[in-house]
């Protein structure tokens, strides 16, 4: 069993806040990280995963995130449910 770490609402507008800022790609997978080799691709994929995970650890209180996988966006909000 998994424990939710945000509630609904907070979860809710977190979600709107990275699908108005065209962010959730980086949730759901649709953006995936590309291979380190491909140095361009990886540094604008970085970034954007990067305002994506900001944008989660904002609106999450400090004692969240210190249990929080923060090696990608997706991690981190995978951690919250």
């Amino acid at each position: 069993m998994r424990t939710v770490l945000i509630g609904p609402s907070g979860r809710c507008a977190t979600y709107l806040t990275l699908k108005g800022s065209n962010l959730w790609p980086y949730i759901a997978g649709t953006i995936p990280k590309p291979d380190t080799t491909e140095i361009k691709k990886w540094v604008k994929w970085e970034e954007g995963d990067v305002q994506a995970l900001s944008t989660i650890l904002m609106n999450i209180t400090l004692n969240v995130q210190a249990r929080l996988d923060c090696s990608s966006a997706k991690a981190a909000w995978d951690s919250l449910i």
